[in-house]
């Protein structure tokens, strides 16, 4: 059974209800690039989340598999990133809302943004966000916290996505900011302070 699910455009979110509660993890990555170098790219990304719904797990690992490979040949375009995991269950349902409601938030005020074509908007960030019912796949694994931000890191935690156990998705969500074609983020708004948390990828 599902509740109603929060459809904004390109973007996707969808709680599933009924399943366990025991031994809930909290997964989030935020990847932001410049699409200057394939401006197919976001209205690829776009047309993926419009497909993103339901709650079969071989439909949504299939389409997450597409997701995570869009943006893995898109790896020469990462900038920025950021990246949160909350194996804790009491904590992660809150960590889940969170994240939503910020991204729901920064989709709504890229929306109120005119359009102006002579300023440079080539920045898009794409967000995945699941609450599961189990431990994430590299849950256990040691690493320095800077790996994390590496392309080695990033990549490694993308793939994981795509072997996350999605019988056990209790929430998911996916997301592009801004879900509209015509514009971006500009360099300048990442050096806003609503874009302070986010972390250069190193080389």
């Amino acid at each position: 059974m599902t509740d109603k699910p929060f459809l904004t455009r390109r973007s996707f979110f969808q709680r599933l209800l009924g399943r366990g509660q025991d031994g809930q993890s909290f997964f989030a990555l935020q990847l932001v690039f410049d699409t200057g170098p394939r401006e197919d790219l976001h209205r690829e990304l776009r047309r993926i989340m419009a497909e993103l719904g339901g709650d079969d797990p071989d439909t949504l690992r299939r389409t997450y598999k597409r997701l995570v490979d869009t943006l893995l040949r898109a790896r020469g375009a990462w900038e920025f990133a950021y990246f949160e995991y909350i194996p804790d269950p009491e904590d992660a349902p809150e960590a889940f809302d969170h994240w939503v409601t910020d991204i729901e938030d920064a989709i709504a005020a890229e929306a109120h943004d005119p359009y102006d074509p002579f300023v440079v908007e080539r920045y898009v960030a794409v967000s995945i966000v699941l609450l599961l019912d189990h431990p994430w796949p590299l849950h256990g694994q040691a690493h320095a916290a800077d790996w994390f931000y590496s392309r080695e890191g990033l990549e490694e935690l993308l793939r994981s996505v795509a072997r996350v156990d999605y019988d056990g998705a209790l929430a998911y969500g996916a997301f592009v900011v801004p879900d509209d074609e015509l514009t971006g983020i500009t360099r300048e708004d990442l050096d806003d302070e609503g874009w302070d948390y986010l972390q250069p990828i190193l080389i």
